[in-house]
């Protein structure tokens, strides 16, 4: 993108000095036509002074000069040389007028919009005025051009008008080409990138999950092995390591997920599982989490603990780890509790979906974070330096879990009173069974 910023900055700067060079041509050629037509003495002053100008302001921009200041510069005198001409050829009578509507064209072009629109207004009033002027029958000078000349001399300057307004679309077309190719090339490369960085995140995870697993193997073992002799203070260490041990395989494991979910590698094996079966073997794994806090962790009894869903039992229990453990980390006092419950959905309320509200008494969360809370590496902002862990990778992933099985997660939260995140996920159909 900067190097195509880069480059219109260029073509901008080679289209002011081609406009002033080819309107100082313009004047050379004719003031060469009128003295030979018409003798040396009947071409206009203004003509060399415009051409040693528009020299000048090539020489300034070369130097360096502010483009926006030499390309107003350039329209101001391209606009008085016109209007000087165009009183001279008698207003409407002559062929000179219609080319005062390539002003605005310029200026938007050389400038910018704001300039574009004055010089629109400044023309339409240019226009304005002489018309009145002809139709007041003001003492314009006699046009030299008469007869077959004049009718000759206003076709070159439709034509001349129509060349610059075309001329104009094609700079722009050609600009828009630039562009859009430029942005489909970064486009292909950041895709490369972020092919290799998944490739490179998914090779990693994978070989740290080997270590971690016999280190969280061996923590475990020793503590089973431990005797009486051994002090409190080993105990807790060896505590220590399998808790961070697991801590850091499942960021391994949410790292090789996010990976897997951006390459589009991620696969479902869906089977018809009970959701209640479900919630129950994930709490068995994460209660403990709970008791170290003191934290309460209920499943209010539903009439819904039959209803099944067709997921993959290991992404669905990975969902419920997530939120159930972020609603642990997040509450000091309180408790989690989970509700089942059922809803219908859809344009037509034609399907069916179990519910998994789970509820916390924590902290909350602002307004104003609910809408990144399901982004990549997004921390609450009174938590991003505190002692908790966490990647800001939970959430996002199982957000993007449960879009797998067209599910949705809502979140309802009052700051100081706690939240509540809502799973959605379709229940079976009979004809599934």
């Amino acid at each position: 993108m900067k190097s195509l910023n880069n480059k219109l900055i260029l073509d901008k700067h080679k289209i002011i000095i081609g406009t002033a060079l080819a309107w100082a041509g313009i004047h050379i050629i004719t003031m060469v036509a009128r003295s030979i037509k018409l003798g040396v003495g009947h071409v206009f002053t203004i003509s060399p002074l415009s051409v040693l100008f528009c020299l000048g302001l090539c020489y300034a921009l070369k130097k360096g000069a502010a483009e926006k200041l030499i390309a107003t510069l350039l329209l101001i005198n391209i606009a008085a040389v016109l209007l000087l001409f165009a009183y001279n050829s008698a207003g409407f009578k002559g062929p000179v007028i219609y080319l005062i509507a390539i002003l605005p064209l310029m200026a938007f072009l050389l400038i910018d919009q704001k300039s574009g629109w004055i010089f629109s207004f400044l023309t339409i009033s240019c226009f304005a005025i002489f018309a009145y002027l002809n139709v007041q029958a003001y003492p314009f000078p006699e046009p030299k051009l008469q007869g077959n000349a004049l009718y000759i001399g206003r076709a070159v300057s439709i034509s001349f008008l129509v060349f610059i307004i075309s001329w104009v679309g094609w700079l722009y077309q050609k600009t828009y080409l630039q562009f859009i190719e430029s942005i489909e090339n970064k486009n292909k490369e950041l895709i490369t990138k972020d092919h290799y960085k998944s490739q490179f995140i998914s090779h990693i995870s994978h070989e740290f999950r080997t270590p971690l697993n016999a280190i969280i193997g061996f923590s475990k073992k020793l503590l089973s092995l431990k005797d009486q002799q051994e002090s409190n203070r080993e105990i807790e260490a060896l505590k220590a390591i399998n808790r961070g041990g697991k801590n850091l395989l499942n960021m391994v494991n949410n790292s090789l997920d996010l990976a897997q979910i951006e390459s589009g590698e991620l696969t479902c094996i869906k089977s018809p599982q009970n959701i209640r079966q479900l919630i129950n073997e994930t709490i068995n794994d994460i209660e403990i989490l709970a008791e170290q806090k003191k934290l309460t962790l209920l499943i209010h009894d539903s009439s819904y603990d039959e209803l099944k869903i067709n997921a993959d039992p290991l992404k669905i229990k990975q969902v419920l780890n997530n939120l159930i453990a972020n609603a642990i980390k997040y509450t000091e006092q309180g408790g989690i509790t989970i509700t089942l419950g059922k809803t219908t959905l859809g344009p037509q309320a034609n399907h069916d979906f179990i519910t998994i509200a789970i509820s916390d008494t924590g902290s909350g969360i602002e307004a104003n974070e609910l809408d990144s809370l399901f982004s990549r590496f997004t921390r609450l902002k009174k938590h991003a330096n505190s002692a908790i862990d966490g990647a800001g990778l939970g959430l996002s992933i199982a957000h993007e879990l449960v879009k797998l099985h067209q599910g949705f997660i809502e979140v309802e939260s009052r700051v100081n009173r706690g939240s509540c995140f809502t799973i959605f996920l379709p229940l079976i159909n009979s004809k599934e069974l």
